[in-house]
């Protein structure tokens, strides 16, 4: 009886130790995806100058979603940045003209986003009715 007893023990110890290692892979493997995501490739991905005018302008990304953006305005007035991600592409849903989210960039100044992973979909910029600027934006990859 006790031969039998230490032989199922040992099955089921063996069983056990079999799908703890399976979980241990599967979490080891959702965690390089999870690093994978969160690094930054090192490249720049700047464009030409940008008129932005109060139609707006779009600037999206060329391959996927970028982990920061600068955009530098050279004036000669004010710029609206609106960076859009995931959450508030879902979150926002409001005409434009109510967004609250809207950031105003100075001539001369340059606003820098930055995340830890890609969120950036596309950034949105204009500037008030009658004025006109030139603006540079780098999104990082």
């Amino acid at each position: 009886m006790s031969r039998e007893s230490d032989e199922q023990n040992r099955l089921k110890s063996e069983v056990l130790n079999a799908a703890m290692l399976r979980e241990i892979g599967d979490r080891l493997l959702e965690l390089q995806v999870h690093f994978r995501e969160s690094s930054t490739e090192g490249f720049a991905e700047p464009h030409e100058p940008i008129a932005v005018t109060a139609a707006g302008v779009t600037v999206t990304p060329h391959a996927k979603h970028w982990f920061g953006v600068h955009v530098m305005n050279d004036g000669p007035d004010n710029v609206e940045v609106l960076i859009m991600t995931p959450a508030s592409s879902r979150r926002w849903t409001r005409p434009r003209a109510t967004l609250p989210f809207w950031h105003t960039v100075l001539p001369t100044e340059t606003y820098t986003v930055r995340f830890n992973k890609g969120q950036i979909q596309n950034v949105q910029m204009r500037t008030a009715v009658g004025d006109t600027a030139s603006v540079r934006l780098v999104g990082i990859c």
